[in-house]
């Protein structure tokens, strides 16, 4: 029989917007949609992440439709902030007892926060390299999963490149050498399951 040792569900840029429709689309009901559909296909995940840009009218409305809806997951729920997570108190309050390391089984699980205040790019400090670095120097025998909001290499996207980690190429030779780490950028849009 062949075992999974984690399962994480990744849903990211749902950009909430009240009443009204955001790029053609009824956020509000797309993703109660997802939420449906992880609820019927995916409810034994051992954790769900949440990988920004999660409400763009920055509405009471839209706030509270998400901690809502986002509430019917029963898993671990972690969260990292996108460029339209603008509204401190929120962020917060959803993240308030989340670690930006959690080890499970023979993993780490590690949230790169990329929000830069005011700027649609992203950007990864120095101490958020240092202490990934760390992690991985003490945990060699473990796998690092890293997650964060912005796309860390050019997609030739012209869209989505306008939005990548600002200093992306200074870091890809320190991610380079950590051995034991796979990332998942929130542009992928979609569920992985390991």
């Amino acid at each position: 029989m062949n075992r999974r040792e984690i399962k994480v569900v990744f849903i990211a840029d749902s950009h909430l917007v009240f009443k009204e429709k955001f790029l053609g689309i009824e956020t509000h009901k797309s993703f109660e949609a997802v939420i449906g559909n992880i609820l019927v296909h995916d409810q034994d995940a051992d954790f769900y992440i949440f990988g920004g840009d999660l409400v763009q009218d920055q509405s009471k409305e839209s706030f509270s439709f998400f901690k809502d809806i986002s509430s019917r997951l029963s898993g671990l729920k972690l969260f990292t902030r996108g460029n339209h997570d603008m509204n401190d108190d929120f962020f917060n309050e959803i993240s308030m007892d989340q670690k930006d390391c959690i080890s499970f089984k023979s993993w780490y699980l590690v949230n790169l926060n990329s929000y830069s205040k005011g700027n649609i790019y992203g950007e990864i400090k120095d101490e958020q390299i240092e202490f990934l670095q760390d992690i991985s120097n003490k945990n060699s025998d473990k796998n690092i999963l890293l997650y964060m909001h912005h796309n860390l290499f050019p997609t030739n996207s012209p869209w989505l490149d306008e939005h990548i980690t600002k200093n992306y190429q200074s870091l890809s030779k320190k991610f380079s050498d950590i051995e034991n780490l796979s990332t998942i950028p929130s542009r992928v849009k979609s569920s992985l399951f390991l």
